[in-house]
Order: structure tokens, then C-alpha cells, then sequence
């Protein structure tokens, strides 16, 4: 008789019983997968019953598997910790003039990265020595937690000074139209906010007034900041401006009109919505990003007080005014979307708080067309036609076609539409998966989601038109740097991408066929970093930045793409590794960290570049240059120190001296020209001179125009005294009847 051996019984038990719970693991998660799946299609009472039952078995969060958290750097940016402060943000005033920096933000990244390993930033000599505000102030960081010791936006600067100011002056016609052509040229196709036809056909009345009227101070405040958005752009061109004009003026002007008690205390219209939007655009590309992001909450909810963010059924207003109007809100929305990604804050608007059209995929100037006019006008058609990316279904059963989007003539509205489309991907991404309550899910359905939304983004692309698709027919980046809509586009994909990815994705080797997902995000991640940089042409060029980029936000992007790439430098393994079979999955290769290392000091280039005209650039670079230098990264000899001329000048073009001014061949060359027509809709004055630039004093241009002593036939648009209306719409705009006591409109 065989003897037993000790232990063989209990081990085929232990054998039995793992298989057993296995399976039964198994089928476990499968009916959660269901029930995640059943849970955004079910009533909100069942719902709430299916996240109660599953929250005890989900709630853990992903830093339990050891792999997950293998460096302190590698989840840099991660969503543990998304629901928790660890400093008190009102213990000074530098930390509430930056404010909280969310997980999901650059800062974040930057301020987490590993301190064991000493590439963790810290205010040292060369943060006190280089890293100086244009006014001359050190940025004086408080500590290592502190988001100060990381921050490159300018929120700590002082506002203009409120002292009193003659708001109803305006500029000279010539000057107004050189600062209004660089308003509209550059930044209203993706920021409509104003009704173009009606604001340039009120502009140009305002030189010849009926004597008994005068412009309403909320239109002056709107032609006040957009003069000041479009004056901070010449200014960051190096453009020569007369002596006393600069967007602080503009600003003060506006503020003195409109941008006081009446954002806070007085019922909102129409045109204070828009001076709201503006304000919060004005701080945006000033980079005072605390700022822009408080005031973009106060316009949306004016906008959301009017039911602008509703669809809108009241026959009585005409097309073009209801879609100015949708057009505004979509603006708040991009505002408020893209001031989010820079935070990591949550938006102020909910995914389901708005039921506003879609944006038509025409120009204003195209309105009139038949078939424009048809889609404006015929509500079943524009649902029939205009559908969100994110919810196309690839097996849908009708006959809906959205690559009908491709036969449309390139036009800024075109592009404005998948503008609003990606947003609005993105909006929702982050609202789902990485507030506090989102992620309560385990993080097999995180992955899942993520997936979910790679798809749309993928889709997304897809639908684009030639003249707008970035990537060949491979998927790999293949854009014409001088065209705008295809620059756009990509780098706010590529930046949507790093920021759906990132949260998961920690650089590092992936063991097991469970991390298999975690490895495919992370290469997404790294892959949308290194075509992010590519964008970008070789040599720094300011006309590029400021003619062709979204260049209110391009130092997000750019500072974006640069913390992926020196989190992979520093997690990642550059010997690569050897494949298991299916078990073990690597991407640091040597040829990837060569690429990475290349992007790097491309990066490198543009910030020091840049930091010689914007300084909120200046500090980026200072931020950066001391990481790469920690990583004992190769950097570019004609881009070493910001002493010498950028130091003390930082927003002076032709500064020369100071020994590590560039003065290399590879120096950017500040070469911007002013010419080529306006466009069609942004006609002027077919007889207007050139604006001559530059100019010695604004006293050359003072006007003694006085507005009681005007040709009365050019005042047929004021028709109704005492009516104030909106840019949005179609009605009049004129404010009070001019007074003998108030002071009289002057020219400066």
C-alpha cells in the first residue's frame, strides 16, 4: 500500500479552493463591469442603489497595488490624493494670489516630483538670481510644498492702480484700427464673443456721432478690453506703441466702466456678460491665471442667469442674433474648460447644465448663404446634422453621416466647431473620472473609461477636413506649421490626450498581463508629450507664436508636454529591458530616450527664447533649466542664464550686451510684419491708411472731436436714446442721452 504523503491532501484542497476563487473572482468582476455599465443608463434612484452596493468592494484607491507606487515621481500628477489639501493656502499673500493647483495640473506634476533623488525643485540661488518679475521683485518661494516655488504665472503681480481715469477717451482711429485688427485677427475665431458685423459697424459710427447721444458705458468697457487683449498681443510682439498707450490703460479704462460693482452687485445683460468674458480672457493671456479662472465662474453664471447656456425657441429673435448668442456661451465654456486644464480645478459647469446648440461650422460672414441660412433656421436639420464626437456610435442604425463636415469650405467657424467638439470630450473626461467622486471607481473600470474616451478622441480625428488634419494616414504627426486651424487643433489634441492620460500613467516596467493597460496609457502619454513638442517649428519664432499659435495658452502646452518628458527622464530605465514572453512590458528604449532627450532641449530653446519677451515664460524657463541641469540633461550653450540684457530688460527686443545674451546663429529672429488685407468680415475702411508705427507721443493724436459738434447724418444708428442693448444681439446700443454736465468724449 502506497504510503500518503504528509500534506498532499491539503495541498490539492489549497489547489481546489484558489481555482474555486478564481472563478468565482472571476464572475465577480463581470457583474461589476455590468453593473458600472448599467449605472449612467439607469434612473438616478437605482443608480445611487448600485453605488451603494458596489462602493464597499471599490473604494480603495489605486495606490494599494504596490506597483502603482513604486516612486513618488512616477505618479506625479497621479489622483491619489485628489480629495486632500496638504498646505494652508491662506497663510500668506503669494500662496492666495496662486491659489490651489490641482493634482491633474502641471504645478502639481512639477512640485511632486521625487526629492530622494534630488531633482525635486527647491528656491535655490538660481531661482533667487534669475527668477525676477519684470518690475524687478524676486519670487521669493516659501517652501518646497509651496506652489509659488513652481508657479510661472503672474497672479502675484498688482493690478493696474485704480486711480481715477477719463474712461470715455478713445484711441485715434488709425491706432484703434491697427489694435482692433490684432484683436480680431488673432484671437476672436476662438473666442467669439462678440457679434462681429454689429461691433465693427458701431465702432466705425463712433467718428461721426449725432450730437444728443454717445456710446453706453458697458460697450465702451467691451471695446476697452478687447483694444487691451489685442494691445498685450503687439506689446508681446515687440511692436512699437505710442508713448502712454499699453493694455493697462485699456484696462483701467474698462474697469472704471464696467468691471466694478456691477460684476458683483447689479443684474447682469447681455453686454455684461461679455465685458465678464473679456475680463476673463484679458487675464488669461496676461497669465494671471488665479484671476481669469474667479472671473470666468462670475460669467458663466451671468450667462447661465440669462439661460444663454439653454436652446434657445423664441421666433422672434433672428438667426444670427440666436447664434451669437450660443457662440458667447461656447466662448465662457472654452474659457472655463481651458483655465480648468491649467488649474486642475473642477470646471463650474456641469456636463448636464447646458442644452445650447452646437456652434454651425460656418463664419459669420457665410450667414447668409441658403444653406447656412437652412441650417440656422431649421432646428430638426441642425440635430439631424450637428452631433457630438463623444456620442457618435459607431454601429448607429440611421443614416447619419458626419464626415459630411469634410465637404465644408475651410472657414474659422469650421474651426471654432471642432474646437467646441474636443473641449467638450475633455470637459467630460475629467468630470467623470477625476473629481474626488469619480474616483471612488476601482481602477479596472478607470482604464476602461479612459479606453472609452481614446476612442472618441480617435473619432474625433477622424471627422476632421484635409485642411485641418495634423497626422498621415499612420496617425503620426504630418502638419504645416504656417497653417493655423492644423496648429490649433493639434496642440490642444495632443495637450487632451496628456490630459486624459496622465493620472495613470507612471513611467515605469509593467509586470503581468493586469498592467498590460497601464503600459499602453503610459506610451499614449509619452507619444502625445513628443508630438506636442514637435508641433512647434525648430527655431523660436514669435510671429509664429503670436500669429499662428493659441499663444494665450501655448506656455500651458508647451510647460505640459516638457513635465511629461522630464518625469520619463527620470523614472525611466534608458538600458531598456528584456520581454518575458507577455509578462514584462518596457518602452525606454535607447532610441526613445534620445527622442525624449531631443524634445527636451527643444523645449529647452523655446522657453529661453520666449522668456526674453513674456514673463511668465521667463520663469517657465527658470523652472525648467534648473530641472534639466538636476537630470544632468545637455542643454544648448546659447541658452544657459537669464542674466544680462533678459534679465534687466526682460521685454526688450534689441537689447544688446550682457555676456550670456543669445548671439548665436540660431537666435530668434523678431521679424513680425503687419501686412495682407483684414479679413472679409473685418473690413474697416476700404479707404483707411496703414497704421504708421512707430509714433514719439500719444499727444500727436489727441482730437479736440467733440461730440455735440458732428455731421447729424451719420447718427441714423442711434436711433432710440436711452436704449441699451447688447453686441450680441441685433439691437441698438447706444446708452444715455448725452448730458451738458458730463464730460465730453475725447480722443487719445
Amino acid at each position: 500500500m502506497p504510503v500518503k504523503r504528509v500534506g498532499e491532501g491539503a495541498s490539492s484542497a489549497m489547489e481546489f479552493d484558489l481555482q474555486e476563487m478564481k472563478s468565482l473572482k472571476t464572475t465577480i468582476d463581470q457583474y461589476e463591469h455590468l453593473l458600472r455599465d448599467l449605472l449612467h443608463e439607469v434612473p438616478a434612484g437605482a443608480a445611487k442603489r448600485i453605488q451603494s452596493t458596489l462602493t464597499p468592494t471599490d473604494s480603495y484607491p489605486l495606490n494599494r497595488n504596490p506597483s502603482m507606487s513604486s516612486s513618488s515621481s512616477s505618479s506625479a500628477g497621479s489622483i491619489e490624493g485628489i480629495d486632500t489639501i496638504s498646505e494652508d493656502l491662506n497663510r500668506n499673500e503669494e500662496s492666495r494670489a496662486t491659489g490651489f493647483m490641482g493634482k491633474n495640473s502641471v504645478h502639481a506634476w512639477l512640485r511632486n516630483l521625487e526629492p530622494d533623488s534630488g531633482h525635486r525643485l527647491s528656491p535655490d540661488h538660481n531661482m533667487e538670481a534669475a527668477g525676477r518679475t519684470q518690475f524687478g521683485q524676486p519670487i521669493s518661494p516659501q517652501g518646497l510644498d509651496n506652489n509659488m516655488a513652481v508657479s510661472y504665472f503672474l497672479d502675484d503681480q498688482k493690478l493696474p492702480p485704480s486711480n481715477p481715469v477719463d474712461a470715455y477717451k478713445l484711441p485715434a482711429k488709425n491706432l484703434a484700427d491697427w489694435i482692433l485688427h490684432s484683436y480680431f485677427k488673432s484671437v476672436h475665431p476662438f473666442f467669439p464673443i462678440v457679434r462681429t458685423d454689429l461691433f465693427l459697424e458701431q465702432y466705425k459710427s463712433i467718428w461721426g456721432v449725432n450730437g444728443s447721444t454717445r456710446p453706453g458705458s458697458k460697450w465702451l468697457a467691451i471695446f476697452n478690453m478687447i483694444l487691451a487683449i489685442g494691445c498685450r498681443r503687439l506689446q508681446f510682439l515687440q511692436e512699437k506703441l505710442p508713448t502712454g498707450v499699453s493694455h493697462e490703460v485699456f484696462f483701467s479704462r474698462a474697469r472704471s466702466l464696467s468691471v466694478n460693482e456691477n460684476m458683483t452687485f447689479e443684474h447682469a445683460d447681455l453686454q455684461q456678460v461679455q465685458v465678464e468674458a473679456l475680463v476673463t480672457l484679458y487675464f488669461m493671456v496676461s497669465m494671471q491665471i488665479n484671476r481669469a479662472w474667479k472671473v470666468s465662474g462670475i460669467a458663466a453664471r451671468s450667462a447661465m442667469a440669462l439661460a444663454i447656456n439653454l436652446r434657445f425657441t423664441d421666433t422672434d429673435l433672428q438667426p444670427g442674433s440666436k447664434e451669437a448668442r450660443s457662440r458667447l456661451w461656447w466662448s465662457i465654456y472654452m474659457l472655463e474648460n481651458v483655465l480648468s486644464h491649467m488649474t486642475g480645478r473642477p470646471t463650474c459647469i456641469g456636463s448636464s447644465s447646458f442644452s445650447v446648440e452646437q456652434p454651425i461650422p460656418y463664419s459669420e460672414d457665410m450667414f447668409a448663404r441658403p444653406h447656412v441660412m437652412d441650417l440656422l433656421t431649421n432646428e430638426d436639420l441642425r440635430r439631424e446634422r450637428l452631433r457630438w464626437s463623444l456620442d457618435e456610435q459607431e454601429n448607429e442604425n440611421d443614416d447619419y453621416d458626419p464626415f459630411w463636415l469634410k465637404e465644408i469650405e475651410t472657414n474659422q467657424g469650421l474651426q471654432f466647431y471642432h474646437l467646441v467638439d474636443l473641449m467638450h470630450i475633455v470637459h467630460i473626461a475629467i468630470g467623470e473620472l477625476f473629481s474626488p467622486k469619480g474616483f471612488q471607481a476601482n481602477k479596472s473600470y478607470i482604464k476602461r473609461r479612459i479606453r472609452f474616451y481614446d476612442e472618441r478622441l480617435d473619432h474625433w480625428l477622424s471627422r476632421l477636413p484635409p485642411a485641418f488634419r495634423f497626422v498621415n494616414h499612420n496617425y503620426n504627426l504630418n502638419l504645416q506649421t504656417s497653417s493655423q486651424g492644423q496648429v490649433v487643433l493639434a496642440l490642444h489634441y495632443y495637450g487632451a490626450r496628456i490630459t486624459l492620460y496622465r493620472p495613470c500613467s507612471p513611467f515605469r516596467r509593467y509586470i503581468g498581463l493586469k498592467e498590460k493597460e497601464y503600459a499602453y496609457i503610459s506610451q499614449r502619454c509619452l507619444q502625445a508629450a513628443l508630438s506636442l513638442i514637435a508641433v512647434f517649428p525648430d527655431a523660436v519664432d514669435l510671429d509664429w507664436v503670436y500669429n499662428i499659435s493659441p499663444w494665450w495658452c501655448m506656455l500651458h502646452f508647451l510647460m505640459q508636454a516638457s513635465t511629461i518628458l522630464v518625469i520619463f527622464t527620470q523614472t525611466s530605465d534608458p538600458t531598456g529591458s528584456a520581454h518575458m514572453g507577455d509578462a514584462e512590458y518596457s518602452f525606454a528604449a535607447p532610441a526613445l530616450a534620445a527622442q525624449v532627450q531631443v524634445a527636451c532641449q527643444k523645449a529647452h530653446r523655446w522657453l529661453h527664447g520666449l522668456s526674453r519677451v513674456d514673463e511668465s515664460c521667463r520663469r517657465a524657463f527658470v523652472l525648467y533649466d534648473d530641472l534639466l541641469r538636476r537630470l544632468c540633461c545637455v542643454v544648448s550653450s546659447s541658452a544657459t542664464s537669464l542674466s544680462g540684457s533678459a534679465q534687466s530688460n526682460p521685454l526688450s527686443r534689441n537689447q544688446s550686451g550682457g555676456q550670456n545674451a543669445q548671439q548665436e546663429s540660431d537666435q530668434p529672429v523678431y521679424n513680425v510684419q503687419h501686412q495682407g488685407e483684414y479679413p472679409r468680415q473685418m473690413t474697416l475702411d476700404s479707404s483707411m491708411e496703414p497704421y504708421s508705427h512707430p509714433m514719439h507721443d500719444a499727444s500727436d493724436l489727441l482730437s479736440s472731436l467733440d461730440w455735440r459738434n458732428v455731421d447729424p447724418s451719420v447718427g441714423a444708428i442711434f436711433a432710440e436714446p436711452g436704449y441699451i442693448g447688447d453686441v450680441a444681439g441685433e439691437s441698438e446700443w447706444m446708452g444715455t442721452t448725452y448730458n451738458e454736465n458730463n464730460d465730453r468724449m475725447k480722443f487719445s
